[in-house]
């Protein structure tokens, strides 16, 4: 963290904890802490009034009282266990436990006998003092209840803590709970400064998830993934720029109103009510794909008043008429090009018994495709998404192959059928769906990465540079937004007039539901900005269940259309 003299020195943290047995996602977080130049960790403060099994009645007369005085809790401990064995996290368990008494060997600890109200702690005075003599600058809160009082304004700059829900629309608990029970779209999760407002601090990062719509486990393990790397970008972006990385940025919303209700453990009248509505969810899920089948398509709208050099899509979906793949495979991500005075369109082409995507284009005429789609490109391992762009008199193609890991550029031999690896670029992680822009003298690449690598691709990177070809720069607010609704690109960027567009999927609840057009506010090597101005819902006919990319150059526009067709 930069001092007077702008010095960089680790940010001083002090964790609040329960005890040293811990939830994975939690040990990963103090094991990254202890492990990182940005970061000192300078005390432990232990919860010496959390309830223990002493607490508990021993009879069973005493144990049976007990539970019928806490139904709520019971029922609801036994939904999600049960929850939790049908629908098993895939990978590591971000919620098993771990003990990390060895990696805080050599922190100083002390133990806090808080005063206890009905739902607070608030830190007696012994404790309240450690802190102080630690100067930390951060305390970061993993266990306690609701903390109140001075200890939420002894350290520097507050004491920090998750709140697994969006605080605009659920504030309370349980976490990641009620978004499946009450079927919504998306799950949030914030980094907040603790205050006395429940769930109302200061927030630090925010991200969203697609609801997993049937399980609260896989919802609860999606969500903790995505959000843990939360604390320690922000940590380290406070080591990095100081005070100034806690400053409001331009998109931040400095009141947030919230008129919901408080989310609580449900009753068990409740639990069985809603529980109903996700069987039902259920059921419905399996009967549509047991009639249904759903095909990706390709829709191209044509405006002959449009110039070759139009790169602006029609705003209007409703006059694009579909090219219709065989039943066998799908046709997806159209990207259209104008070369010599024709038009072709690059596409994904996934045949369902391979299960891998390829590359392939096809020419358009004045009456629709001169013929079906021909071999453009295809690899051992998944393509997808050509981003096609010409430079220095080549033309290149980018396509998507987060699968394989790293990055390739191909080079045209002869274009549009003959390709050959030019170079692999450095990135520092895997990319999807990436996308080019020249913008005020640089060239910028826009593209999904993940929290995680068992997570989906829900953020956004940025990185620049001087040249298409690289090398790339990270941009160092990366990533600039973690929010499946919005994430992830959607197509070229384009100019109306002075304003700058960027579409984007929205992956909620499930991948490739529609387009949300962005307009890009600020865009520098310093910060980013942007703000949803409209969308792209697949509304303009009753077969269609989806949309996710929009593309377009001269009189020519795509989208790419997820069909339902009968089985």
């Amino acid at each position: 963290m930069l001092d007077n003299q702008g010095a960089a020195h680790p940010v001083r943290v002090a964790l609040l904890l329960d005890t040293h047995t811990l939830p994975r996602w939690v040990a990963t977080i103090v094991t990254e802490m202890q492990a990182s130049d940005a970061v000192e960790l300078v005390g432990v403060v232990y919860n010496n009034t959390s309830a223990t099994t002493a607490d508990r009645p021993r009879s069973f007369v005493g144990r049976l009282r007990n539970a019928w005085r806490h139904l709520d809790d019971v029922l609801l401990q036994r939904y999600l266990r049960f929850d939790a064995v049908r629908y098993p996290a895939v990978g590591p368990d971000p919620f098993g436990l771990v003990d990390v008494a060895s990696t805080l060997s050599s922190v100083p600890v002390v133990y806090a006998n808080c005063r206890r109200t009905a739902f607070s702690d608030y830190f007696d005075e012994p404790a309240l003092a450690h802190l102080r003599d630690l100067k930390c600058d951060v305390a970061v809160r993993f266990g306690f209840r609701i903390l109140r009082g001075a200890v939420l304004t002894v350290p520097r700059y507050g004491v920090w803590s998750f709140h697994h829900g969006d605080n605009s629309v659920n504030r309370g608990g349980p976490a990641a709970f009620w978004e499946v029970l009450l079927g919504w779209s998306a799950t949030g999760a914030v980094l907040q400064r603790l205050s006395e407002d429940l769930d109302g601090g200061a927030t630090l990062a925010r991200t969203w998830t697609a609801t997993r719509q049937i399980s609260v486990h896989q919802n609860r393990v999606t969500l903790f993934r995505a959000a843990a790397p939360l604390l320690m970008r922000k940590l380290r972006d406070l080591y990095r720029r100081g005070e100034a990385a806690l400053l409001p940025r331009a998109d931040d919303v400095p009141f947030v109103p919230y008129s919901g209700r408080l989310f609580v453990t449900p009753t068990p009248r409740e639990l069985i009510r809603r529980l109903g509505g996700v069987f039902w969810r259920l059921v419905k899920r399996r009967w549509h794909w047991s009639v249904w089948r759903e095909q990706w398509q390709v829709a191209v709208a044509v405006d002959r008043k449009r110039g070759d050099s139009n790169d602006v899509p029609q705003s209007t979906a409703f006059r694009a008429k579909a090219l219709v793949p065989p039943p066998d495979r799908f046709w997806a991500d159209p990207v259209p090009v104008v070369y010599d005075g024709r038009t072709f369109i690059f596409l994904e082409e996934l045949l369902f018994a391979e299960g891998v995507g390829r590359i392939a284009v096809v020419e358009l005429g004045p009456d629709g495709p001169l013929s079906a789609p021909q071999m453009a490109l295809s690899r051992p391992y998944h393509l997808s998404y050509p981003t096609i762009f010409a430079h220095e008199g080549q033309w290149y193609m980018m396509p998507e192959m987060a699968a394989h890991g790293v990055q390739e550029v191909y080079r045209a031999v002869a274009f549009p059928l003959q390709w050959e690896l030019d170079r692999v670029l450095t990135l520092p992680e895997p990319v999807c769906d990436p996308t080019l822009l020249h913008h005020d003298g640089r060239w910028w690449l826009f593209a999904a990465t993940r929290p995680s690598p068992e997570s989906d691709f829900i953020e956004l990177s940025l990185f620049y540079g001087d040249s298409p070809l690289g090398p790339w720069q990270p941009h160092p607010l990366n990533p600039v937004l973690s929010d499946a609704r919005s994430a992830r690109p959607a197509g070229k960027l384009f100019r109306v007039g002075a304003t700058l567009i960027r579409p984007a999927q929205d992956c909620t609840p499930v991948y490739g539901s529609a387009i949300v057009c962005k307009r890009v506010r600020v865009l520098t090597v310093d910060d980013y900005h942007e703000e949803t101005i409209g969308r792209f819902d697949p509304l303009w006919r009753d077969d269609l269940v989806g949309t996710h990319t929009i593309n377009a150059a001269g009189a020519v526009t795509t989208f790419d259309v997820r069909v339902k067709r009968r089985r």
